[in-house]
């Protein structure tokens, strides 16, 4: 069985590939930019997740891990707030769509990037 029926049946499938879904589905429909981007936001998810990355699901996107995400990439990035945002704003439009893309949506958080801020100067 793919990975995409896993997700329409709400199987367990890991937040990484559930996000290279989408990543693959990008570079199928041309968007060759957005799928770059998405590519290099998957990559740094990767390393913060550490050895979780095979394991982490989507249902364990919380607001409480959001913040340590941004936390995490604030450290990376810590004189450009610009650069933290546009990984955040990639993460939660990738997480949007996975979320659109399920049938049974129970046990999910619908909004868990909303009200989390970036510092900016």
């Amino acid at each position: 069985m793919k990975k995409k029926d896993n997700i329409k049946k709400g199987n367990v499938v890991t937040l990484i590939e559930i996000f290279n879904l989408q990543l693959n589905k990008k570079i199928r429909l041309g968007c060759t930019r957005t799928a770059s981007n998405y590519k290099t936001c998957i990559r740094k998810l990767t390393l913060f997740l550490e050895e979780d990355a095979s394991t982490f699901t989507l249902r364990q996107v919380t607001p409480e891990w959001v913040e340590s995400w941004v936390k995490h990439l604030t450290t990376l990035h810590p004189n450009h707030p610009e650069t933290v945002d546009f990984y955040f704003r990639i993460s939660r439009a990738m997480y949007n769509l996975a979320l659109e893309s399920m049938k049974d949506k129970q046990g999910y958080v619908a909004l868990p990037f909303k009200g989390v801020k970036i510092k900016k100067y």
